[in-house]
């Protein structure tokens, strides 16, 4: 047998019994506890919410009221506008957030937006996500940008 080929063996051996001692004590140091901590759930009470919906196109105003719940948002206000009272609209989601494209069946003109109001807040970045306060005074305005 070669010199190179018995130190390699002597090593080797040297080598299993560090790697020995080293596992039985990282393994001395005891057990890490583990525990699920609980997380409290934010539970929203559903309350009934009547909200009043005015849409101000410049030239006519038009206001609705509906009985929504506490948790429904903007847009859920503005599909039961939809569904039962014959308001018409039209959202597309842009990356950068929602865009009110058509109301009342009519283009929205070259210049101008819709925006979505509560009280005097601008909320149409926030639209679907905005939930409806009772006695909430909501509004829809074209204006100039």
């Amino acid at each position: 047998m070669s010199k190179f080929k018995k130190i390699s063996i002597v090593l080797y051996f040297v080598f299993v019994i560090f790697f020995y001692f080293f596992v039985k004590d990282a393994l001395k140091d005891g057990n890490i506890d583990v525990s699920d901590v609980a997380v409290p759930e934010k539970v929203e009470e559903i309350k009934p919410a009547v909200v009043y919906l005015t849409v101000d196109d410049g030239m006519s105003r038009k206001e609705y009221r509906a009985r929504m719940k506490n948790i429904d948002s903007y847009v859920d206000l503005l599909d039961e506008m939809r569904q039962n009272q014959d308001f018409l609209f039209e959202i597309v989601d842009y990356s950068y957030g929602p865009k009110i494209e058509l109301v009342y069946n009519i283009e929205t003109p070259q210049g101008y937006e819709w925006h979505a109001y509560y009280e005097d807040e601008n909320i149409t970045t926030n639209i679907g996500t905005t939930n409806l306060t009772d006695e909430g005074n909501y509004s829809l305005k074209l204006e100039k940008i």
